[in-house]
């Protein structure tokens, strides 16, 4: 009798440890599930991040968007939508799932560009930090229609601030996160909102030091938007039918003859010799000049028109430091 509760005892302390390691492999399966399914998630943020583009189709305001699908591996699946919270900034929502199991979500802040803000941002049709009293700049027809460009009158961000009988013509640059930042940011010298020169460098259509480059012969004018072009050092443009985004970390000059329509942004300053023509807006962190029978005409619509054609800027970016959102709730979406 004693021997057989004796192994009664034992088998039951034995059953007791075989559900004890059965519990703490079934807790150790559970925690793995949640660590690939929030690798999952974070890798579906990252490639959103690396292969959306366009402008984006979320309204602020509005439900999530779907961006992308992919997998992390033969058992993880994942998906990313956006959430746009402003003009500017969304809210990407990584989602991702082991067998189909409960989804693990993760989210990150991203800056997305919106053309139509950007020009928004603009109080002027010439910024620039040592003056540009000397230099002729015009805006009679700031948002008429001109050779490939549209009107933009009918935007009330970009009206509100050019229209009526006398738009803005000339002004300071504005304050961070617009222009400038701490130094060794990258954002000290030139920036294009929160696109840093070594960013707009590396994601430039057109890099050049020296002489701009030129568009294809021939083309007609809605043809010849040369999108991101990144100068260096002593810029200069010779060309008259330029035309893009042209960012400079130096000073620019435009030669005799040489024209740029679109938006120019310069860490230096930026000089217009005899008979050169600008066509947008300027961003100046120097002094802006011009010689006789040279002119800025001023043109927030064909700023507007080269940011539109820029793809590579129309992208979402994580925004520097602390970007990640955390966990998401399943009642976020």
């Amino acid at each position: 009798m004693f021997v057989l509760l004796g192994m009664l005892a034992a088998l039951g302390v034995a059953s007791a440890a075989v559900a004890t390691a059965i519990g703490q492999a079934r807790s150790a399966a559970a925690a793995g599930r949640v660590a690939e399914a929030r690798a999952g998630a974070r890798a579906g943020l990252e490639q959103a991040l690396a292969r959306a583009g366009g402008a984006s189709t979320a309204a602020v305001g509005d439900s999530a968007v779907p961006l992308l699908a992919g997998a992390l591996s033969a058992h993880v699946a994942w998906s990313v939508v956006s959430i746009r919270a402003s003009a500017e900034f969304h809210l990407l929502i990584g989602e991702a799932r082991v067998r189909g199991g409960v989804p693990w979500r993760e989210g990150r802040i991203a800056w997305w560009m919106d053309p139509v803000a950007r020009i928004g941002a603009h109080r002027a049709v010439v910024e620039s930090a040592a003056g540009s009293s000397g230099a002729r700049v015009e805006g009679d027809s700031a948002l008429a229609p001109r050779e490939g460009v549209p009107g933009c009158g009918q935007i009330p961000a970009i009206a509100g601030v050019f229209g009526g009988s006398a738009p803005p013509l000339r002004g300071p640059l504005p304050s961070p996160p617009e222009w400038g930042g701490p130094p060794g940011s990258g954002y000290e010298a030139v920036r294009l909102g929160w696109f840093n020169w070594p960013r707009i460098r590396e994601m430039a259509d057109l890099t050049f030091s020296g002489s701009a480059p030129s568009p294809p012969p021939g083309s007609p004018p809605s043809l010849r938007w040369l999108g991101l072009v990144a100068g260096s050092g002593s810029a200069v443009v010779r060309d008259s039918d330029g035309a893009g985004v042209l960012v400079v970390d130096g000073d620019l000059t435009l030669e005799p003859g040489g024209a740029w329509k679109g938006l120019v942004l310069a860490s230096g300053s930026v000089t217009l010799r005899s008979s050169a023509r600008i066509l947008g807006l300027v961003r100046s962190g120097g002094s802006v000049v011009t010689e006789p029978n040279a002119v800025i005409d001023g043109s927030p619509c064909a700023a507007l028109a080269s940011l539109a054609n820029a793809p590579s800027l129309l992208r979402p970016l994580a925004l520097p430091g602390r970007s990640w959102a955390g966990p998401i709730l399943p009642g976020a979406k």
